[in-house]
């Protein structure tokens, strides 16, 4: 069945009313939620019994999923409110829940067995950035790796997109998450995986975030909100089909490892994919294209991408990224995020997800990089 999609808070009411005096499983985010997100909602839910999960990281481990799986119990819904590691969580718990007596959560996040549909499930994001609410995926880390848990079974059933949920997010997490937005529409739109309607959406929702990130961040009002919202949304919806790229690949170890959010760790690399995607970028680098459209593709590709941010090359691209970066407040150098010595670069050069990298146009050769990123250490 095809997602339902709503813009407004209020919809919820009509939404839940169907259910009304069951038992409703409630994934949440720790204070945010009752002090910004609670008054909103909290006369929707007075008919029911809920049951409400919070307890879990921001990288949520299959600990964490199986703490909430073993607390679900004949609930008749899912209602997820809160960033992306909130609606993650959230189709964790509904895809264990339904396995088969034969499988256990942790079978279906390694992939080892298929989640079925679960009881319906509501996403509301509460920050403009994962897209979760619309994709069929999930990050969970096992045994401190990260997995992707995907299936079309866990994808939100009903994803409420409303500006005003975002309104208290603080200037560093107003960064990250529309960072993590844009990078998301950016690597759809290299991807591998992009078609001609892909690329529509991408292109769109870069066109609804790029204009109004900075304002979002340093002096928000309701249009940038709603934007970046909308933007976030789609981002989302878009790399469901294409699945992302390098950058992302690469983002995952700093998260984990050094603690930084996600959004930041993959903006710090997208940057630098500027110039490494373009066939026709004047610094050598060495590429071997694996986007089957082959190199005259990629080229206008990459052309028309640059002319989305104003520039007409990869080194220009570069440039206007990481001062916008710099401009919302995010650290750009690798070092001073915990890349300043060859034991740190090695170890985080042997911890990507290369599965990701298998959707980048270009192939990525780790050794040239490492030179290329830390001529201080390398050369």
């Amino acid at each position: 069945m095809e997602q339902q999609v709503y813009f407004d808070a209020q919809s919820l009411k009509d939404i839940l009313q169907p259910y009304n005096g069951g038992n409703l499983f409630l994934v949440t985010g720790r204070n945010s939620y009752e002090k910004h997100v609670f008054p909103i909602i909290k006369e929707f839910l007075q008919s029911f019994s809920v049951t409400r999960y919070y307890d879990f990281k921001v990288n949520p481990s299959i600990e964490d999923a199986l703490r909430g799986l073993a607390l679900f119990n004949n609930h008749d819904l899912i209602l997820a409110v809160g960033g992306g590691s909130v609606i993650d969580m959230a189709k964790l718990i509904n895809g264990g829940q339904s396995a088969s007596e034969n499988n256990t959560l942790l079978d279906i996040c390694t992939k080892k067995a298929t989640a079925n549909k679960g009881v319906p499930l509501i996403a509301i994001p509460t920050t403009a950035g994962s897209g979760s609410e619309a994709t069929s995926f999930a990050v969970v880390y096992i045994d401190g790796k990260k997995h992707s848990f995907e299936s079309a079974n866990i994808k939100p059933d009903v994803a409420i997109i409303d500006p005003l949920m975002s309104n208290s997010m603080p200037p560093y997490l107003t960064a990250c998450t529309g960072f993590d937005a844009l990078s998301q529409a950016v690597e759809a739109f290299w991807s591998v995986n992009s078609s001609t309607a892909s690329k529509k959406d991408a292109i769109e929702a870069i066109t609804l975030i790029l204009p109004v990130l900075k304002k979002a961040v340093n002096s928000p009002d309701g249009i940038s909100r709603e934007q970046m919202s909308k933007g976030a949304y789609l981002a989302g919806k878009v790399i469901n089909v294409t699945k992302t790229t390098a950058p992302h690949a690469m983002s995952y170890y700093m998260t984990q490892k050094y603690s930084i959010s996600h959004g930041h760790g993959v903006a710090l690399f997208l940057g630098r994919y500027f110039l490494i995607n373009s066939p026709a970028a004047k610094e050598v680098l060495p590429r071997k294209i694996i986007d089957p459209r082959g190199k005259k593709y990629l080229t206008q590709n990459m052309e028309e991408l640059f002319s989305l941010f104003g520039v007409d090359n990869g080194a220009k691209c570069q440039k206007f990224w990481f001062k916008l970066m710099t401009s919302c407040g995010l650290e750009t150098d690798l070092g001073m995020l915990g890349l300043g010595s060859t034991d740190a670069v090695d170890c985080f050069f042997n911890n990507i997800n290369e599965a990701r990298l298998k959707n980048n146009p270009v192939q990525i050769d780790f050794e040239f990089l490492k030179k290329l990123w830390f001529p201080a250490l390398y050369n």
